[in-house]
């Protein structure tokens, strides 16, 4: 069986954890005391909650995204193979703190950057819309595969006849306070962040 990409979502106020990939069509769920396993229609599971989450997990949960905490992915796997749930979670971050290498005007587009964008093992092309792009930039990179919290599923895609792997996200994507008005993305500290680095870690060591 295959690792599932999951967006792990905590919702502090209700003391539950979410997990999803993409919004199916159509979800059936299972309850087994506090949790509640989604599937689709292909019988796969693709999502779950869990109630009273921090009573059953040792690992700190963090208000909102959870995506790239490794402790709570690991946790949640032991978890989920001990209670025999078909959900094996992949483990990589989906976040990536990246830089912006080049950046040229799409040919068919006037609001559209073809970017080139070092996220620490590889570089990889990224079409984006924003107006505040640019060459040395730290950005926030939604690598293939993942999860947003609005539940889209970063894949592969053609804008205007360009491949793009993966997003250049703003504060708004990642559900995050707004602070630049306008079709901008996230800007990163140099301080703070480190290329190739999870940008959710490092966005929850700056806020201890």
């Amino acid at each position: 069986m295959g690792t599932k990409t999951i967006g792990l979502f905590y919702n502090q106020d209700f003391n539950v954890l979410m997990g999803y990939e993409s919004t199916p069509d159509a979800v059936n769920y299972v309850i087994n005391n506090d949790y509640v396993l989604f599937y689709n229609q292909s019988h796969q599971c693709c999502g779950f909650n869990l109630l009273n989450a921090s009573k059953h997990l040792t690992t700190s949960l963090k208000l909102g995204i959870n995506s790239d905490n490794s402790d709570l992915l690991a946790e949640l796997g032991g978890i989920f193979k001990q209670k025999d749930y078909s959900f094996n979670i992949n483990q990589q971050p989906q976040f990536i703190v990246g830089k912006i290498l080049e950046r040229k005007k799409h040919p068919n587009s006037d609001k559209l950057n073809i970017c080139q964008v070092d996220i620490g093992l590889s570089t990889e092309q990224i079409i984006c819309g924003a107006d505040n792009c640019d060459i040395g930039q730290l950005v926030v990179v939604a690598r293939v595969g993942a999860i947003m919290p609005s539940c889209l599923k970063i894949v592969p895609s053609e804008l205007r006849g360009i491949i793009s792997n993966g997003m250049l996200c703003s504060e708004r994507e990642l559900g995050l306070p707004i602070t630049i008005i306008g079709k901008k993305i996230m800007l990163l500290s140099k301080q703070q962040y480190h290329l190739g680095n999870s940008f959710w870690k490092e966005y929850y060591n700056g806020q201890n």
